[in-house]
């Protein structure tokens, strides 16, 4: 049976699919991985991790104990005492020579009769129709066991629903195995439950089954297949309505798109600075709520090249100045050979890193007080405000001001040409169509098929659509569409 399930411990993840691998009693079930485990018939245990084999029988003498003179030919079988019976006679039993045997050794029987002594041995084992897909040690659980027609919860001495371990895939025999209580553990010392129609239980190897660790609360299980009252016996099961498709929904009011605060224009590098740059793209459709730097109100513009946009192994970093040197004469700070002043404006606010130069402080922040020419500036401590006195320095020092983007007027063109402005604005993501969507409803929830994309999106918009379009109620049964992925057009 398909499950998915609400996240529960660390080992239950939310969402995935499971599978039921075992069902021990009315309140109890192990899951695993893996997919439709087959059933054969076997005479008493299971195989692979993933295959489900009803038992038939476990094949053992009365309390599991054999007198040697009472031993079935070629069965495997483990000394339970030595008794009378000398080496020379467990030998003969054996067909072996030489061997010395001792309780625990095991042995195939070869020869049978009497004037053997009284030792004795025990088969404990649990026949299957084929044991080629067991391993020592894969974890098992035996359950819905039948005696003679009847229920029961013990089979041979095996209890339902506990977990024992493949203790020995018998040497030479295409059916046998033996249990323990515990890995790497003595055998089980089993009952004997004789073969016939009407016994039988279920054994089921839970190698592939989830570990699971711990918990307490709430979990919701959903389950992928139809059921009723009655599968298991007392278990309440809710039922929910499942509808048909509901097609091309295109009525979803669109929230949580971008909106971000926008500072300044800089005309010599045509950057926008702005507040974030989160969820941003190259060709993300925007509009701007106050014109400003050449840019217009009503107009749509895409992003071009904005901070945190990848940049080979790197990512463009916001308006920045590199500074080497700082000198008391006119209190200017010094570009580092190479670099300008390019990304600054007056006013910008300013946050050096690296080594402090000059008297100014690691990680204060400052504002550009003038821009003396293409490689000089000065700073104060508040917008427009007295400038700072400096000392002779020198050293690397990086100046990091607020995000930035660059735009369009169409998507991947040129891009615009800006003048310098910090009236300020507001930008806001602009969706260009619509998406289409073919709903439905199932499992107490909703299936929602994405027909048309639309375009003009961001991860973390929302899409909200009305009850009322699956024949429900509106806010009650409202759909809530999250966007968590989109392609380069915001589709």
């Amino acid at each position: 049976t398909d499950t998915q399930f609400a996240a529960f411990g660390n080992k239950i993840t939310a969402n995935e699919v499971y599978y039921i691998n075992t069902i021990i009693d009315e309140q109890t079930f192990t899951i695993s991985e893996f997919k439709n485990p087959t059933f054969t018939n076997v005479t008493t245990n299971i195989a692979d991790p993933t295959i489900v084999l009803p038992i038939t029988a476990t094949v053992t003498s009365t309390n599991g104990v054999t007198a040697v003179g009472s031993l079935t030919l070629g069965l495997n079988y483990t000394i339970v005492s030595l008794g009378t019976t000398t080496q020379l006679q467990w030998n003969t039993i054996a067909g072996t020579s030489g061997i010395t045997y001792y309780v625990g050794s095991t042995f195939t029987c070869a020869n049978i009769g009497t004037g053997l002594g009284n030792g004795t041995a025990s088969t404990n084992v649990v026949v299957l129709d084929s044991n080629a897909n067991f391993d020592l040690n894969d974890p098992v659980i035996f359950n819905s066991m039948i005696i003679a027609g009847n229920e029961v919860s013990s089979f041979g001495n095996i209890v339902s629903g506990t977990v024992y371990y493949v203790s020995e895939v018998v040497d030479g025999s295409p059916t046998q195995i033996k249990i323990s209580t515990t890995k790497n553990g003595i055998n089980f010392n089993l009952s004997t439950v004789a073969a016939a129609d009407n016994t039988s239980a279920v054994a089921t190897n839970q190698s592939n089954v989830i570990p699971l660790e711990d918990a307490t609360g709430n979990l919701t299980i959903n389950v992928a297949l139809p059921v009723s009252p009655g599968q298991v016996d007392g278990q309440r099961f809710k039922f929910y309505q499942t509808s048909g498709q509901f097609v091309g929904i295109t009525s979803g009011v669109i929230s949580n798109l971008i909106q971000t605060s926008v500072y300044a224009t800089v005309a010599t590098v045509n950057k926008i600075a702005v507040e974030s740059t989160t969820n941003f793209y190259t060709n993300l459709p925007i509009q701007f709520e106050v014109a400003t730097g050449n840019l217009l109100t009503g107009t749509t513009y895409y992003v071009l090249d904005y901070s945190g946009m990848p940049d080979g192994d790197e990512f463009l970093p916001n308006l920045e100045v590199k500074v080497q040197g700082t000198s008391s004469t006119g209190n200017r700070l010094t570009c580092y050979s190479g670099t300008d002043t390019s990304d600054l404006y007056l006013n910008m606010p300013i946050t050096f890193s690296g080594t402090g130069l000059g008297g100014l402080i690691i990680g204060e922040q400052y504002f550009v007080k003038t821009i003396v020419d293409s490689t000089r500036f000065t700073v104060s401590d508040l917008p427009g405000g007295t400038t700072i006195v400096l000392q002779n320095d020198s050293g690397i020092m990086i100046g990091t001001g607020y995000p930035y983007i660059t735009v369009s007027t169409s998507a991947g063109g040129s891009p615009v040409s800006l003048t310098n402005s910090t009236t300020a604005s507001i930008l806001d993501q602009v969706n260009l169509t619509d998406p289409t969507f073919d709903l439905s409803y199932i499992l107490g929830g909703y299936s929602a098929i994405i027909a048309d994309g639309g375009s003009g999106f961001t991860v973390n918009n929302v899409i909200t659509i009305s009850g009322t379009e699956v024949d429900g109620l509106s806010p009650e049964n409202d759909i809530i569409i999250t966007v968590d992925a989109v392609n380069s057009t915001g589709v």
